[in-house]
């Protein structure tokens, strides 16, 4: 898994705005869909251990949660990402309220293993 801060990335001044370059990473040419999901965890809940097989996954945090993978864990904050390769198991806890947005590629329905 690829933790990013979005506190430790540097802002790059533009005309009239500014940019960060969160993470860039290959990805299949012939990717065939993509998922967005808008997941709201309240406090003390959870989505529970799991993994998906075939697609990578995106974790764009909103507002604050914790993210596990295996004996690791990350206090994510507003703003920063996670990104999971096929197989990565993990789990999201709201210890405030949780929100993010997980982007899945490609997305296929039944590409998730409950643990």
């Amino acid at each position: 898994m690829l933790v990013i801060r979005k506190s430790g990335v540097k802002d790059e001044i533009r005309e009239g705005y500014t940019i960060k370059r969160m993470v860039t990473f290959p990805i299949k040419s012939n990717l065939e869909n993509v998922g967005l999901y808008l997941t709201n965890i309240p406090v003390g809940g959870k989505v529970s251990q799991h993994y998906h097989p075939k697609g990578m996954e995106i974790l764009v945090f909103l507002k604050e949660g914790l993210l596990k993978s295996g004996k690791k864990e990350w206090m994510m904050k507003e703003g920063d990402i996670a990104v999971l390769k096929p197989g990565e198991v993990h789990e999201i806890s709201g210890k405030a309220e949780t929100e993010l947005i997980a982007i899945r590629m490609p997305n296929y329905k039944d590409d998730k293993i409950i643990i």
